[in-house]
């Protein structure tokens, strides 16, 4: 079998082919394409956006074919996108073509290709975000003040407009779309009725299996809270600073470690809203960001977190929570998107109300004073996600799909 990838990066070993720095997001792919070199004898072919056209290159590394194609912006839409999936689709003659993320511009365009050589139905679209859906909630929680931050964020979001219309036509030309939770299947079958579902979990990267349960209570900095990337307001971040700045009261030493670079120090109008919002508070001192850290270093900060948050304002499913519990940290989310499909509240975690700070608050306190709770938590959250993330069985589905989306 030949299956073609479309992928949404460029992904970490082919970053040293094509002359790029090395990539930390995007484990669940890796970790997929891993589980099928070890497993199969599927010849891939991947796909990847290059920005500049005079870095694209195609190639084989590792009796992989890889190609690029140029990535369009939301500024320019009437790119040759489609021509140049036409190309590779004709040169490789796959007989599965998978892209990953409905959110994207080429999304679309690889559809219309897949459907000009008659391959749309050999195709299949999995869910990451829903941009259509996100953008609901991009702005929740966000206060007009005097900076205008609403105003100049609006910029992001009549891009992210064009992105979601693209998004739509995609999902309704779609004929076979795989995701992973409740909330993407219903988001996806209010868009598109007849699509045929497919649910598929996700892999992790090799060192979160490798790690599985480190997290003890007794080895964890006691009342460090850790938090994942948090690049945008979907992220929650600034609600986090509200429910932080009440767990300080009771416990003055807490710190928050957040992995990523430090958004408060960006050009970006979010991060400056942060900042102002965490001199308000007083509470600048306790944040520590980590920059980029790898996966190995990801594994070391959940074992040594008191506890591990998503404060999202909308998800799909966390990866970041998948690895939390995986390590056999105590885990918070907010009870949005796919994240209730993740944790169980009080059993293995606690979700809250995603606009609720008082409410995560409390449960973080929680967490600090009852290590016979997080004890349990952390045994029950191990093996509650095993089964979620389990890399045979998901990544048996994804070559049962494929075996079964060939013979339709």
């Amino acid at each position: 079998m030949k299956v073609l990838w479309v992928c949404d990066m460029v992904l970490p070993h082919l970053c040293d082919e094509l002359g790029f720095k090395r990539t930390v997001i995007g484990g669940w792919i890796n970790g997929m394409l891993d589980f099928i070199h070890r497993n199969t004898d599927i010849k891939m072919g991947i796909c990847c956006p290059i920005k500049c056209r005079e870095r694209m290159k195609d190639g084989i590394i590792n009796k992989e074919q890889y190609y690029s194609f140029q990535m369009i912006l939301e500024e320019d839409i009437n790119g040759n996108q489609e021509e140049r999936f036409v190309e590779i689709v004709n040169d490789f003659s796959p007989d599965i073509i998978h892209i990953w993320g409905t959110e994207y511009l080429h999304t679309y365009n690889m559809l219309c290709a897949a459907e000009k050589t008659g391959m749309l139905g050999k195709t299949i679209v999995s869910i990451q975000g829903l941009i259509s859906s996100v953008m609901k909630h991009y702005y929740d929680g966000i206060e007009y003040d005097n900076y205008g931050t609403i105003e100049k964020m609006q910029e992001w979001l009549s891009k992210e407009k064009i992105r979601s219309s693209y998004e739509i036509k995609a999902i309704k030309k779609c004929i076979n779309i795989s995701g992973r939770t409740e909330w993407d299947r219903v988001s996806t079958m209010q868009i598109n009725p007849k699509v045929n579902y497919w649910h598929i979990g996700e892999i992790l990267r090799n060192v979160f299996y490798e790690e599985k349960g480190r997290w003890t209570v007794q080895q964890c900095n006691r009342h460090s809270i850790f938090l994942s990337r948090v690049y945008c307001p979907i992220k929650g971040l600034h609600y986090f600073f509200e429910a932080f700045q009440y767990v300080l009261k009771r416990f003055p030493d807490a710190i928050v470690k957040i992995a990523g670079d430090n958004i408060m120090e960006s050009d970006n109008e979010y991060g400056r809203y942060l900042k102002r919002k965490a001199i308000e508070l007083k509470i600048e001192e306790k944040i520590i960001f980590l920059g980029n850290i790898s996966a190995e270093q990801m594994c070391q900060e959940y074992a040594l977190a008191n506890v591990f948050v998503c404060a999202s304002t909308v998800e799909n499913s966390s990866n970041s929570i998948c690895e939390a519990m995986l390590v056999g940290t105590p885990v918070i989310g907010s009870f949005v998107g796919g994240i209730p499909d993740l944790i169980s509240h009080k059993r293995d975690g606690f979700l809250y109300p995603c606009n609720g700070p008082e409410m995560l608050s409390y449960y973080i306190e929680r967490v600090f004073e009852d290590d016979a709770l997080v004890t349990e938590f952390s045994k029950k959250g191990v093996q509650t996600i095993s089964d979620k993330i389990d890399r045979e069985k998901n990544g048996n589905a994804l070559i049962d799909i494929y075996n079964k989306m060939l013979n339709m």
